[in-house]
């Protein structure tokens, strides 16, 4: 017997110029929600 199943979504992202890549477990829809940390330089 063959099974095919969703194990995680590949997503890309674009976030300040830079392009992201993640695997998430359970599908985005059209928008990603992210925690940004500023870094003081």
């Amino acid at each position: 017997m063959i099974e095919n199943r969703v194990i995680g979504y590949n997503v890309t992202y674009e976030f300040n110029g830079k392009q992201y890549n993640i695997q998430m477990p359970h599908d985005p829809g059209s928008t990603v929600k992210l925690n940004v940390t500023p870094v003081m330089h």
